[in-house]
């Protein structure tokens, strides 16, 4: 099909590929757009129900792709179809930005104005707002080891980077750790987490913080009530700490955000 010869763009949501949905489909343009959008939000305090206006940042990324010229009115319908089928909720990668990803919400599917138009451009559209970052699609990983050990790190990307940790004992009980990480700072006490289990702070697929050992045993409750909400660090190079009444190995990691 000469028609798609030197067509490179592309997108993919979660590893699949929007030209693989269809071998007669070929992506025109991927464009970002960042917005400012104004929100409300309730709260409830001594006076009574207040309801205030809350700005935020929002990434949008539109794709744009035509359907092989020579493809009949319904075999279009039929193709159109498995693109907004591909369009979902994930992590989009496009290859206009190589090695980052971005998690979002699928905004917009295609829609044909008119079958018949064989030239007609198609956008699907995703947003991004709970974390609007193109962020690296590796993770980068820095390791503090021992009862107490303070290291300098340096954090990759151009904005603040959330960061994970998983740690692991060989011999007995972990049930106090600190965990810092520039400013930012975790307090676990009463962990009861035996050599042969692994303690993980990570984020499930929409985000969300997890703290548990094992396979699923929650340690929210663990954490004290001054620990901040996330272990978060600016670029550049930042101080991190570890310690914990047990020898233990830590592995912290983060992905460099980026716009």
């Amino acid at each position: 099909m000469k028609a798609l010869r030197g067509h490179t763009l592309d997108a993919s949501i979660g590893g699949a590929s929007l030209r693989a949905a269809d071998s007669h489909i070929y992506v025109t343009n991927i464009a970002q757009e960042v917005r400012t959008q104004a929100t409300f939000s309730e709260n409830i305090g001594r006076d009574g129900r207040r309801r205030g206006r809350v700005r935020r940042e929002v990434i949008r990324v539109t794709v744009s792709f035509r359907i092989w010229e020579f493809s009949s009115v319904t075999d279009r319908e039929a193709i159109l179809e498995k693109a907004n089928a591909w369009a979902r909720d994930g992590y989009l990668t496009v290859s206009t930005k190589p090695g980052r990803r971005m998690a979002v919400q699928c905004a917009a599917r295609a829609a044909a104005s008119d079958p018949r138009n064989y030239k007609e451009d198609y956008q699907i559209v995703f947003e991004s707002s709970q974390a609007p970052y193109w962020e690296a699609a590796a993770a980068t990983t820095f390791t503090l080891s021992g009862t107490s050990q303070t290291k300098t790190i340096s954090v990759p990307g151009t904005h603040e980077a959330v960061f994970e940790a998983t740690v692991t004992h060989s011999s007995g009980t972990l049930n106090t750790l600190s965990l810092q990480v520039g400013g930012t700072k975790m307090e676990f006490a009463a962990l009861t987490v035996g050599s042969a289990t692994t303690f993980y702070i990570d984020h499930d697929s929409e985000g969300r913080l997890r703290i548990y050992a094992g396979s699923s045993t929650t340690k929210y409750h663990c954490r004290s009530a001054a620990s901040d909400d996330e272990l978060i660090a600016g670029p550049g190079s930042v101080t991190a700490k570890l310690s914990a009444d047990a020898s233990c190995s830590v592995t912290l990691s983060c992905r460099g955000r980026y716009r």
